[in-house]
């Protein structure tokens, strides 16, 4: 039996995708953020007892490694903030696609007014963002804001890598 193509099933199809996409990249940027917080929360414990300890250990560090690891950490601390970002952008359109998937929806409602509507009271920087899904919601594909919620996922993936090599470069160059 040949798959069925007809638009109502390509429109479930498309929904019932974008729900799964927007719960994956719901949990997976949670999960990312904790432990991203945590990371930066202990290793600031680490370099805070180090720093409290200089006089004891200055025999073992030079100003240079400690100036060095605290440069680093200050980055990966605003890759951190970087990322809890993200997470905040996934986790508002998460709930909002949640919201509204349990929510019925009028037999009124005009789709591109709607979508305007959402458009002008999103602020720049994220409004050029929101244009695009919107362009592409209007050209009948309902997966793009679900697919742009899980590259961002991947974008705090990265961050958080980049947050863990620079944490550990600062550690390493303390012992």
């Amino acid at each position: 039996m040949p798959p069925d193509t007809s638009p109502q099933a390509n429109l479930s199809t498309q929904i019932y995708g974008a729900k799964a996409l927007y719960l994956m990249a719901g949990t997976v940027s949670r999960e990312l953020a904790t432990f991203s917080s945590w990371m930066i929360a202990g290793a600031g414990a680490i370099f805070a007892l180090a720093l409290n300890g200089v006089d004891k250990l200055g025999a073992f560090l030079t100003t240079a490694n400690i100036g060095g690891s605290i440069r680093l950490f200050l980055i990966a601390a605003v890759l951190n903030v970087l990322q809890r970002w993200g997470a905040a952008m996934i986790a508002g359109s998460t709930a909002v696609a949640t919201e509204l998937a349990n929510a019925p929806m009028p037999d009124d409602i005009e789709m591109a007014e709607l979508l305007r509507l959402l458009e002008k009271s999103t602020p720049w920087p994220m409004r050029s963002w929101v244009r695009r899904v919107i362009k592409k919601t209007m050209a009948g594909d309902f997966l793009v804001g679900a697919r742009m919620n899980v590259h961002l996922s991947h974008v705090q993936s990265t961050l958080l890598l980049l947050q863990f090599l620079l944490v550990f470069v600062a550690a390493w160059r303390l012992v």
